[in-house]
């Protein structure tokens, strides 16, 4: 996995290394391979917690967001409301049409 601006680094191995292999072949590891790819996965979690972190506070983020944006978009729609040509018509002509 590349560099995250996050400082949670997690790196997929080199091509050609033994963890390389083994993740692209059915190679069972044997050994201090095994504490190898136990460590990987360790760091591979922490990084997928500090990134769900990061999503959580992103999604809350964006909910306040939608929400101040649906509350502009009412305020401009009553504004514009106001600008309704209907508004400037005279009730007595407004009771003529409608009674």
């Amino acid at each position: 996995m590349p560099s995250s601006q996050y400082g949670t680094d997690t790196d997929f191995p080199p091509s050609g290394s033994r963890h390389y292999i083994l993740l692209n072949s059915n190679e069972a590891p044997v050994g201090a391979e095994l504490d190898m790819v136990k460590f990987a996965m360790l760091k591979a979690d922490a990084h997928l917690a500090c990134l769900d972190d990061i999503i959580s506070k992103a999604d809350a983020g964006l909910g306040q967001l939608a929400e101040q944006r649906a509350s502009l978009s009412s305020y401009r729609a009553r504004n514009r409301a106001i600008l309704s040509p209907l508004r400037r018509v005279p009730p007595e002509i407004l009771v003529e049409i409608f009674l």
